[in-house]
């Protein structure tokens, strides 16, 4: 799990520029004034931060092309790290919007206040997590079921 402290995780994002923004008003610092000039009033990314957009052209509903764009850190590192796709990012903008109603785009359900917002993102990340079966699980849990059937010995002597 990332801790909040640490800065921004590495962000792979599409064209939209409400991520690095974002990225810079929840994490940025402001830097110590050094005495001459007007202090510094804008937060500063990190050293360290790795961001980067995958910007997709389309015309006429159809994909044109794809231009890669680095906002922080190395080029070179940052796309080693990262790869030059969204596809993690869409599938789970995707699921958020399929198990959220508030999250879809043209909706009736959408929330007046942020609170209510953050509320049901937080309890849809919860439902997703921790309710549903994982299928890794639910095959472990068959492969046990069909041993303990075909060894009723041990079954009667677990339930004894």
């Amino acid at each position: 799990m990332h801790a909040p402290d640490e800065g921004p995780p590495a962000l792979s994002s599409d064209g939209k520029g409400a991520y690095p923004e974002a990225m810079l008003a929840t994490w940025g610092k402001v830097p110590e004034y050094g005495g001459r000039g007007a202090p510094p009033k804008l937060p500063q990314p990190g050293k360290d931060w790795q961001c980067l957009q995958v910007i997709k052209k389309r015309k006429g509903g159809k994909l044109e092309s794809i231009r890669i764009k680095v906002i922080y850190g190395d080029p070179k590192e940052v796309k080693a790290k990262l790869g030059c796709h969204t596809a993690y990012i869409e599938r789970t903008n995707l699921t958020s919007r399929t198990m959220n109603g508030r999250l879809v785009r043209k909706t009736l359900s959408f929330s007046k206040e942020l609170r209510f917002l953050k509320a049901s993102s937080v309890l849809e990340d919860a439902l997703y997590n921790f309710t549903r079966p994982v299928k890794i699980y639910v095959q472990n849990c068959q492969i046990l079921q069909n041993r303990l059937v075909s060894n009723k010995g041990l079954l009667i002597w677990l339930l004894a």
